[in-house]
């Protein structure tokens, strides 16, 4: 039997871009989310972003831990995942008590020749060095892409911060990451 149907209205449009939570099982500490993108309409996944909220405050002004973003990842450049997983992660950020604050590691090793460096530096990332911050202004300026060439591993964060408080994150992260024994 055809159950009747009283609300006829249409389907609303879906985004072009979606992401959810994808549960993963690991020895980590601390644990790992995995968000996925992907497009609704193509099917295919356009990328992952690893995240965790942080153990230790970097900024003496903030009682929040940010969120840390261990890994990004798209499968193809230019159509936006990126850019979509980077916005989550700041309303993310505010939604898990972190008031914005992220931290994560620009790594070379993952696309020696294609960094993410300029990417981060777009969306609004610094590091704690100004002039690496300069350099990669000009590498925008020139619309240049940059590789491990141009630019070592480096930590970047957002929103940017004054340098006192720069100088204890630089510390703090730097103890974290080695800890945590995620790729520099």
């Amino acid at each position: 039997m055809i159950p009747n149907v009283i609300n006829t209205q249409p389907l609303k449009k879906l985004p072009d871009k979606l992401i959810y939570l994808r549960n993963i099982n690991t020895a980590m500490h601390p644990p790992v989310e995995e968000y996925v993108i992907f497009s609704p309409k193509s099917g295919k996944i356009g990328g992952i972003m690893h995240c965790h909220k942080m153990s230790f405050k970097i900024r003496p002004d903030f009682d929040g831990y940010p969120l840390g973003i261990d890994l990004i990842r798209t499968e193809k450049s230019g159509e936006g995942f990126g850019k979509a997983l980077i916005n989550f992660a700041k309303n993310y950020s505010k939604q898990i008590g972190s008031e914005g604050q992220i931290c994560l590691k620009a790594v070379t090793s993952l696309s020696p020749f294609k960094i993410p460096h300029i990417f981060y530096r777009k969306q609004g990332f610094t590091t704690l060095d100004e002039e690496n911050d300069k350099a990669m202004d000009h590498f925008i300026k020139k619309n240049k892409s940059a590789t491990f060439k141009d630019f070592s591993s480096v930590l970047m964060y957002y929103p940017d911060t004054n340098t006192k408080t720069k100088e204890t994150i630089t510390k703090k992260i730097n103890k974290f990451f080695r800890k945590s024994k995620i790729l520099f």
